[in-house]
């Protein structure tokens, strides 16, 4: 009686991350999180956070690097501007009307 030599296919071992690496990666994607509001109760654009409450509403704009005094934001009973120095970044009209 011969013998049958079994053939048995082995999958490459995963590449594993460094428990170093893994760290920062949490880290960045925590501190990603922590970077914007809580958009629970509102939404993210391609320009904008903004959340809400039943008293209040919150817009939060990247205005990128630059010095407080250069960015202007202007709020009036039915419109909303944001720019930074002549670039406007964020203008429109509100949904509602802002109360005093």
């Amino acid at each position: 009686a011969g013998s049958a030599a079994a053939s048995v296919a082995s999958a490459a071992p995963a590449a594993e991350v460094p428990p170093a690496a893994a760290a920062q990666e949490a880290e960045t994607e925590e501190l990603r999180k922590m970077k914007h509001i809580s958009t629970w109760n509102g939404a993210i654009t391609d320009k904008y956070y903004w959340s809400q409450s039943l008293q209040e509403l919150t817009v939060e704009v990247e205005v990128g690097t630059c010095k407080a005094s250069d960015v202007k934001v202007e709020i009036s009973a039915t419109r909303l501007t944001v720019a930074r120095g002549t670039e406007v970044l964020l203008m429109g009209k509100l949904h509602e009307k802002v109360l005093p």
